[in-house]
């Protein structure tokens, strides 16, 4: 700057005459004559606090991208293990309307996963015509004390009119005020679990049924 005449505008670290390090600005001007500077011009303006501003909105940014970074490893990993799952995931909204249903229940179940959204649970029963086979009162009573559920089973007909069992479970979440926003939970496919019971049940029938027969012949 002196050799050259040469106007600069930086920030550098200084110490004071305390020896505390503190950060100024340094605006600085020459004046040249002849290809001489002949005076200089300039001023310090410390500007310290708006150095440990700028210090913290960078942790701040860094702590952001981060948190970030962390959610979307974490929907990464959610959709990794829904794209290959035989469960299927779900969300519903404060008025109990389907807002989200996995891809993975088409592959569950052979049904059509859109003609969720946006409908409640009483409407999609409605519209299938499929005879009452749980106790949807009890599930009714629970959503309305926003409480947990687990392993609800109901009999369910797909969009193609094939039957199958459900089993469902749920737990309310809410957003940052705490405020109720609806439920999320996982469902499954339990049909050869049910009929594997239902042939259980039927084998222990038609044997108590044999071995009362046999009783009443040897009396």
């Amino acid at each position: 700057a002196l050799a050259h005449g040469t106007a600069f505008d930086i920030e550098v670290e200084l110490l004071s005459a305390k020896g505390q390090p503190f950060w100024a600005r340094v605006i600085w001007d020459c004046t040249v004559r002849d290809g001489k500077t002949i005076r200089l011009n300039g001023a310090f303006q410390d500007v310290t606090d708006h150095k440990r501003q700028q210090e913290r909105l960078r942790a701040a940014n860094a702590e952001l991208r981060k948190a970030f970074e962390q959610r979307d490893q974490a929907e990464r990993r959610f959709m990794d293990i829904a794209s290959v799952s035989l469960d299927w995931f779900w969300e519903s909204d404060v008025d109990e309307r389907f807002t989200y249903i996995s891809d993975s229940y088409e592959r569950a179940t052979g049904g059509d996963a859109s003609l969720f959204i946006g409908k409640t649970r009483h409407e999609l029963r409605k519209a299938s015509h499929v005879p009452n086979n749980a106790d949807w009162d009890w599930l009714d009573e629970k959503v309305a004390a926003r409480e947990p559920f687990e392993e609800f089973v109901y009999r369910n007909l797909g969009t193609g009119g094939k039957e199958s069992w459900v089993r469902i479970s749920g737990a309310p979440f809410y957003d940052s005020n705490g405020t109720f926003a609806g439920y999320r939970g996982v469902g499954s496919n339990v049909t050869v679990l049910y009929a594997q019971i239902k042939q259980a049940k039927a084998a222990s029938a038609a044997k108590s049924e044999f071995l009362a027969n046999m009783s009443h012949e040897i009396r």
